[in-house]
């Protein structure tokens, strides 16, 4: 049985947080056998959550990065990477952050964009995965984090679909830290409770298709257990978390990522966790590989071993974006 070809639905450049130009991503996804490649810059994010746009493309630089996109996806049309590259398809696509009220920004600042990743970096404006910034481990603890992080990914599915919202959560799961304790309160206030409907430059338009801040797969599922085994480890048992997020996926009709990218970090894991991934397979929602590549060097990075573990819990098959927004299925 022919291996399944490669595709890698999540990469970063320059523009954002990454360090390659869209032409070496496209050579280093060559030179993988890759025939689908999707660019996921960190979309803008308000001034509060990134005020020196240190992981986020700034908004002044969302036409440029278009254009950059453009440009290499003509050159491979036309040949410049070889005869490969002409069957390379190039997906234009944001990894986008949910937080509260980002529907507006997000919609505006995709513009084109035919693929739309969602994630959860931040909780309150404190980024959870940043090991310079470790507040709201410090000050919340693990078991308060991993419920307020679960809450806000079961809300990030149903992100513009028609304002539903999953029926479990919000009753389930109490993640207000003043509730969970008083003593949470953060050392630097101006840092939680921003202003997210603030743009850069411009207010957030008050009419706007809610449909355009609907993601398409969500990324790195459970991003949060990036630090479990650095001593930050949650001592709730985490199935009951996970059943939560099985539903919520199934419930919004929303794809779930297989990230090769916790390997390379201090969890040592796929993210999501094999526990999560089968109860997303049990609940029939559908699968994106990516890498996270933030190099040249991890653009297409352990995606068959990424394909085995996606069998292993049950799945037959992937989903893989195309230029045109629609999807294909690969069979494992």
């Amino acid at each position: 049985m022919p291996l399944p070809e490669i595709v890698d639905c999540h990469t970063h450049t320059f523009f954002s947080d990454g360090e390659g130009t869209f032409e070496e991503n496209v050579r280093a996804a060559l030179a993988a056998g890759c025939t689908t490649l999707a660019s996921t810059d960190h979309l803008t994010l308000p001034r509060e959550m990134d005020p020196d746009c240190e992981c986020s493309v700034p908004e002044t630089d969302l036409n440029e990065l278009r254009e950059s996109f453009l440009n290499v996806q003509e050159q491979a049309a036309a040949g410049e990477f070889g005869e490969a590259g002409k069957h390379l398809e190039l997906v234009y696509g944001f990894e986008a952050d949910w937080y509260e009220g980002c529907e507006a920004n997000i919609a505006r600042w995709r513009g084109d964009a035919v693929f739309l990743l969602g994630s959860i970096h931040f909780i309150d404006g404190m980024a959870i995965d940043y090991d310079k910034e470790m507040d709201i481990w410090d000050d919340w603890g693990p078991d308060a984090v991993w419920r307020a992080y679960v809450e806000r990914w079961c809300r990030a599915c149903f992100c513009g679909r028609d304002g539903a919202r999953p029926t479990n959560a919000p009753s389930s799961v109490d993640s207000s830290p003043a509730r969970l304790d008083p003593s949470h309160a953060q050392s630097d206030p101006s840092r939680s409770h921003f202003d997210s409907s603030r743009a850069r430059s411009n207010p957030s338009p008050a009419h706007f298709d809610p449909s355009r801040a609907r993601f398409d797969s969500m990324a790195h599922p459970d991003l949060v257990k990036l630090f479990s085994s650095s001593g930050y480890a949650p001592s709730i048992p985490l199935e009951p978390l996970w059943d939560q997020m099985a539903e919520a996926a199934r419930e919004a009709g929303v794809h779930v990522e297989l990230s090769t990218a916790g390997l390379r970090k201090p969890c040592a894991d796929f993210y999501p966790a094999a526990g999560l991934l089968e109860r997303f397979q049990r609940a029939g929602v559908p699968l994106t590989v990516g890498s996270d590549g933030h190099t040249p060097g991890t653009i297409c990075w352990e995606i068959k071993r990424a394909y085995a573990f996606a069998h292993a819990a049950g799945y037959r098959s992937i989903d893989a974006p195309t230029a045109t927004g629609e999807w294909r299925t690969i069979a494992l």
